[in-house]
Parts: C-alpha cells; structure tokens; sequence
C-alpha cells in the first residue's frame, strides 16, 4: 500500500466518480480505477461497489476511509513543519456556509484574507443545506446545528436575530397588521418545508397556521428578493434585511434569536491554512457584532468529543 493509492482513494471516495475524481487530481479516469485496483489488491478486498450514482464505499472501504483520512492530515502537518513556522498560509479551504451569510456577508469581505495571504484559496459552498464534515464536503461550516459527536472543533460564532418583514408596496394593498391575529389569511414568503436546512427555522408555525405561502425557496437570498418585490410577508435574518427599504411587522412580538456555530474536524484544526480561516471568521463576526444582534457576548471554543462536549 502506498500514499499515492490512498489518495486516488479519498478523491473517489468523495467525488464518487472517476471522472470527477481525476480532475481534482490532473488525471485520466483510467488511472483513479487503476490505482483503485491496485489498492483493492494490496488489502486484499473491494473498497467500492458501483451504483447508478457513482460508487459507493464498502464495509471495508468505510473502515480504510478513516486511516486514510488521518494519513492525509498528518501528511498536510509534516509538510508544514518542514517548511517551517514562518512560511506562509498555502493551500485551499473549502467554507460551507448559508447562502445568505456567504454571499451577502463573508464573500465581500474575503479581501482582507487573501490579500493577507496570497498562496491561500478559498472555496465557498452554499448549499440549500447545511454541508456535512462527516462526509468531507466542506473544511470548515458555519452552521445552526453543530456537530455534538466525534472529534471536532466547534465555536460559537455569533448571535442573530431574524424578524417578519414586508415591501411598502405589500403593506399598502394589504389590511393593516396591528397584532399577530392580524396575520391570518396574508400571503407569506419562506423555505420550501420539506428541503428546510435546520428544524431550528419552523418560525412560520410560530405566527399563524391560517397563511398562504405564495413563493417558498431554498435560500434566504431569494427569499429576500420575494420581500422585497411585494409578493408577501417573510421572516428574515435582520443583517440582510437591513437597509432594504422594508418595512419590520409586529417587531416586538415576531423576533427570533439564533446562533451560528463554527466547526471544523479536530485534525483539520491543526493546519496553518485552516487555523487563518477559522480565526479570520471569528474576527469579522466579532468586528461586525451589531449587524447580527446586540449584545453579544463573547465567542466560545467548545471541543466535540464522542458522546460528549467540552468547553474548552
């Protein structure tokens, strides 16, 4: 067994495909499955089992997933330490984060970070879920729900608020919303509810059953551009709601407080290219604190361990 092996295995083990695969690496597809052979050889059984959606990981190839995993990061750990300390921040970084915080806050202030460090890339994923570490899709997410098992980092990134919000336009055609029973019957914007990223946005049902959802999409973004063009009520983060021109309904009763969590895998934590992000992320939320929610308090660094969290 050999490390160039292991590596066309991880790359197909994420990608699921040999074409997609030899990309990532600069190769022919013949060669990932060549390789592939040769490591199924070496240990003497199948780590992959073809489907109609690529290939998937066997028992044993779950298993070798993991080892192979924690080769790579140390191999990243000892190429690091032999350039030494002073190097600079090399690398790429994949971010998973919501559509709404990595396009309208963070893109716009990636800048500063790369100017910072020129031989660093950034990767930006903004699905209409939140990524899995598990599965490797991001290095680093900026989630609702952190992970409360195995071996990762997490840190408490900042507070924010979300409230209901309409157009001027909407608000003109439409009966005056004095109280929350006012609401019955209005036309409402939000997530589509069975690709919903988090149970922690069922804020919908916390202000009236009776209610027409007459746009629903996966991403706030869009939802933010249904608001705006008069085509209901929806709730929305108040750092993209902000300075749009809408208008905020029954403030002091259609609040909602939420947190965003950093994590990242405990072993990825220990790389200089990671460490820069991670603390590049904390700094601009904790710079721009009073565009998320008021108040806020002071991040802390929790370390997931299996079964159990420790603040740290």
């Amino acid at each position: 067994m050999n490390w160039d092996d292991l590596r066309h295995f991880l790359e197909l083990a994420r990608a699921r495909r040999l074409s997609q695969a030899g990309r990532k690496l600069g190769v022919d597809h013949t060669t990932v499955a060549r390789r592939i052979e040769q490591l199924e050889n070496a240990v003497h059984c199948r780590l992959f089992e073809s489907s109609a959606d690529g290939f998937d990981l066997t028992e044993a190839g779950q298993r070798l997933l993991t080892h192979a995993e924690t080769i790579e990061n140390t191999i990243s750990l000892l190429q690091e330490d032999a350039l030494g300390e002073g190097t600079r921040v090399s690398g790429t970084v994949r971010i998973g984060a919501p559509e709404g915080f990595g396009t309208a806050f963070l893109t716009p202030r990636l800048t500063n970070l790369l100017a910072a460090h020129p031989s660093l890339d950034v990767e930006l994923l903004t699905l209409p879920r939140f990524p899995s570490l598990a599965a490797r899709e991001a290095d680093i997410i900026v989630t609702l729900d952190p992970p409360q098992q195995g071996r990762y980092v997490v840190a408490r990134l900042t507070d924010f608020t979300y409230g209901l919000f309409a157009s001027q336009t909407y608000l003109k055609r439409c009966a005056p919303i004095r109280t929350r029973s006012d609401l019955d019957g209005h036309d409402f914007v939000g997530y589509i509810d069975e690709l919903l990223p988090s149970p922690q946005l069922h804020y919908l049902d916390d202000l009236t059953k009776r209610r027409r959802l007459r746009v629903s999409s996966t991403g706030m973004l869009a939802q933010l551009t249904a608001v705006r063009a008069g085509l209901g009520l929806g709730v929305l983060a108040n750092f993209l709601a902000d300075d749009k021109g809408l208008v905020a309904v029954l403030p002091g009763e259609a609040s909602w407080r939420r947190t965003f969590w950093l994590a990242t895998h405990s072993d990825w934590y220990r790389l200089r290219r990671i460490k820069a992000v991670w603390e590049f992320l904390r700094r601009i939320c904790e710079e721009h604190g009073q565009r998320f929610a008021p108040d806020l308090g002071q991040p802390t660094t929790v370390v997931a361990l299996p079964g159990k969290a420790r603040r740290a």
